[in-house]
């Protein structure tokens, strides 16, 4: 039986990748390394501290972290002017508030990052537990931010639905051995199945109870 839900956040509830990639593709010009959109989409949902570590690892540069972490949250919150929610979302999160069935926001971006795009968005007040890539020592596709944010909400695995949009989320989610529905907002169908997926969507809107509790047989 599902229990709760784990929801990313970018790319899931508010269209904020395009704003991530800007904030971070400035970030890292400081630094004198230019991060193209195709590298930078092998990254999503990584934590911008693995991130960092892949770019100097593979590239022979010295960024440091937490000046370039502490930098990558100014510069966001510059161009993260207009941040949406994706359709679906708050029909979503209404129909799960009505069966009692409990949801937290689990990012690998900072809490900081986590709080302003819920609270730009108007998330907030559906989002009492919140799990931000700072309280895990590895990321996605690593499962211990879900697992985390089981533990959180007193719930097993086999009782978790996470929702996903990236092929680094939801091989995280499949090896915390939780079910996954993926939305196609920023990788293919094909590519989220063949990650392991366990329903592909367009939107949230197709996200019935029905579909939910044939997920928890």
């Amino acid at each position: 039986m599902i229990k709760a839900f784990i929801f990313d956040v970018d790319g899931v509830l508010v269209h904020s990748e395009g704003y991530s990639f800007e904030a971070t593709k400035l970030m890292l010009a400081k630094f004198g390394f230019e991060l193209t959109k195709k590298e930078n989409k092998k990254f999503i949902g990584r934590s911008l501290k693995d991130i960092i570590a892949i770019i100097n690892k593979g590239h022979n540069l010295d960024i440091p972290t937490k000046k370039a972490v502490a930098l990558r949250e100014i510069t966001y919150h510059q161009v993260a002017k207009n941040i949406k929610v994706f359709p679906g979302v708050r029909q979503l999160l209404n129909k799960l508030k009505l069966h009692k069935i409990r949801v937290i926001a689990a990012s690998s971006g900072t809490e900081k990052k986590i709080r302003f795009n819920l609270m730009k968005s108007g998330l907030t007040k559906y989002f009492k537990h919140k799990i931000s890539g700072e309280h895990c020592r590895h990321s996605k596709p690593n499962p211990q931010i879900f697992l985390k944010a089981d533990a959180l909400m007193h719930v097993k695995p086999s009782e978790c639905i996470v929702v996903e949009d990236s092929v680094n989320g939801v091989k995280a989610a499949k090896r915390a051995k939780m079910k996954c529905i993926a939305v196609t907002n920023t990788y293919s169908r094909s590519k989220l199945k063949k990650a392991g997926a366990d329903l592909v969507v367009k939107s949230l809107k197709e996200v019935t109870i029905k579909k939910i509790m044939k997920l928890g047989e």
